[in-house]
């Protein structure tokens, strides 16, 4: 695993022994997210949501994120986290909280926190897709035109419309789909 972009481009990052326990965003992945989000990472306010290795919110930094939240349930991951940010020595930059993450949505709105950029890359097997996105907006965790993108098996479908949302994009890689959604901040 390896930042691909920005200013630590090439600089080696800490992996799991187990990619059973943590599935990092393969380079392909990450290379085509942060594609499509070009400029949008530049001084942008970063969540990065079951976080595993942090791989995309440490992009992020490396393409000029001003700040990133890392939330993971697990010490592991974010112990890992951890060691990567001193790696390229951006601790300052950057927040972990060990939580499920709708426990640590009403930390960060209790801590009127606001968000660009949003990655969620849940463990495929939850169904729970919908419910994340709605509660980014009822907390008041999205910035108007702010961006979630969001990693799903490529089996999974987002059957309805979200409120305050627009997909704009949903494309497949191997095993993984990545769904763009634009926060609109008002009804559609």
């Amino acid at each position: 695993m390896r930042i691909i972009g920005g200013k630590y481009k090439g600089r080696r990052l800490k992996t799991p022994k187990d990619n059973k326990i943590i599935r990092p965003t393969s380079d392909r992945v990450k290379e085509a997210i942060f594609n499509i989000l070009g400029e949008k990472v530049q001084n942008s306010r970063v969540l990065d949501l079951f976080c595993g290795t942090g791989s995309l919110g440490l992009e992020a930094l490396s393409r000029g994120a001003s700040h990133v939240v890392f939330v993971d349930k697990s010490s592991l991951s974010l112990k890992l986290v951890k060691s990567n940010l001193e790696l390229i020595g951006e601790c300052e930059k950057a927040l972990l909280i060990k939580s499920d993450v709708f426990k640590a949505f009403g930390r960060l709105a209790a801590e009127k926190k606001v968000f660009d950029v949003v990655f969620v890359d849940p463990p495929y097997k939850e169904r729970f897709h919908k419910a994340i996105l709605e509660e980014l907006a009822l907390k008041g965790l999205m910035e108007k035109e702010g961006v979630v993108v969001y990693e799903t098996s490529k089996k999974y479908e987002f059957a309805e419309p979200i409120p305050l949302f627009v997909m704009t994009r949903s494309k497949g890689y191997g095993d993984t789909k990545v769904s763009f959604f634009l926060y609109v901040g008002e009804e559609v």
